[in-house]
């Protein structure tokens, strides 16, 4: 699983199943149920992505990062989790999944309040090879959130 946030909603969600990662290490496609936090953790200020040159710094300065994407974008599917559908860094995402994914990409996942997905995101999002799973946020709670995530813990 991939994520953006910091705080330790994922970790708390899977109950201590899935452990956090807030760096990309050399075996990590190898591994099973894990949170991969691409901007950082609370725990550790220094892993922090909050800037437009962090993001730069941390996804294209490093060369275990590139190599881990590469690995598994090929290798896993994958889930997203706490992405904006509009937000920037998620679509910089997208151009590197259309990049190393080529004719066949593999199964990619992402979790986007039901509201949030317009037929426009849709089409170029899964044209990626993401596909949108929504669910309800009505109320402004990830209760279903946590419900689909941990139905994902049931199912390893």
């Amino acid at each position: 699983m991939l994520t953006t946030n910091l705080d330790h909603f994922l970790e708390r969600a899977f109950v201590g199943t899935w452990q956090p990662q807030a760096r990309a290490t050399g075996d990590i496609a190898q591994r099973r149920g894990y949170i991969l936090k691409l901007h950082g953790t609370l725990l550790d200020r220094a892993t922090w992505v909050l800037t437009r040159d962090d993001y730069d710094r941390a996804i294209y300065a490093d060369p275990k990062l590139q190599s881990a994407f590469s690995a598994l974008f090929h290798a896993c599917p994958l889930l997203f989790v706490g992405y904006g559908l509009a937000d920037d860094d998620f679509d910089q995402l997208l151009v590197r999944v259309r990049a190393l994914a080529g004719d066949q990409p593999p199964r990619y996942f992402a979790l986007a309040a039901s509201e949030t997905i317009t037929p426009h995101r849709r089409t170029r999002i899964e044209k990626a090879g993401v596909q949108l799973v929504g669910y309800d946020n009505a109320d402004g709670t990830p209760r279903e959130v946590v419900r689909i995530l941990r139905s994902l813990t049931s199912e390893r």
